[in-house]
């Protein structure tokens, strides 16, 4: 599939959003397990906004995809709205109860590779993970903006909530966490050889802006808006 990048309001977004992420938890002392562990905790933003976005979505792409939904849209909308109704509470049910075991997994792996780096890791490493709650929640309060920013962006005054069905809506913040293994093992091996310091930082936010880039990419085919998943 040819690669197609985000617009241009989406592009910078992502990018000034790593940057001032990467830069204020400089600031705030973060290390490469205080970034892991922040990383984890953006899964609640995800979430959050993906169940928004179920709950605001237009229903016609998501009818659209399953033919035999067709006549009763086109004959009958009452019907039809109902059928919608229905299978979003079902896509609901399956969507929460399967997020919280996978971003319990993620922060069970998160955990062991903190706890890792407190034997493998530099001299002050026992302490590199203690900061201040005012500072580490300023870091989380931009990484929740940027997500704001993406949902106004695409969903609130794009056309996201008039192109999205249901399952695309739901599969993508699966997809959207699944760079957190390759970066804690990329993470894992520079600190390991090149010692903590900006070059592991560096490789975390590579590896989270090159998988949002070809992510995004991806559900921006116009081809993928309409089919199931």
């Amino acid at each position: 599939m040819k690669f197609v990048w985000p617009r241009k309001e989406i592009l910078a977004v992502s990018l000034l959003g790593n940057a001032g992420i990467l830069l204020t938890g400089i600031l705030a002392g973060f290390s490469a397990p205080g970034f892991v562990m922040l990383y984890w905790l953006e899964g609640l933003p995800i979430g959050g906004f993906a169940i928004a976005r179920m709950l605001l979505v237009d229903p016609a792409p998501t009818l659209a995809v399953r033919s035999f939904w067709l006549d009763a849209v086109r004959g009958h909308g009452a019907p039809g709205i109902g059928i919608f109704r229905q299978y979003r509470r079902i896509v609901l049910i399956c969507f929460i109860l399967p997020y919280i075991l996978y971003n319990a997994i993620f922060g069970l792996i998160a955990l062991v590779f903190n706890a890792g780096y407190s034997q493998w890791g530099p001299g002050d490493a026992a302490t590199s993970t203690q900061i201040s709650l005012g500072m580490g929640g300023l870091v989380f309060v931009l990484l929740v903006a940027q997500h704001a920013a993406l949902f106004l962006i695409n969903f609130v005054f794009g056309e996201e909530r008039y192109k999205a069905s249901l399952q695309k809506i739901s599969l993508e913040p699966f997809l959207r966490l699944s760079y957190l293994p390759p970066m804690m093992v990329g993470c894992y091996l520079a600190v390991y050889f090149l010692g903590d310091g900006l070059v592991p930082l560096a490789i975390l936010i590579f590896i989270r802006i090159a998988w949002d880039l070809a992510l995004d990419s991806w559900l921006n085919n116009p081809r993928y808006w309409y089919k199931p998943i």
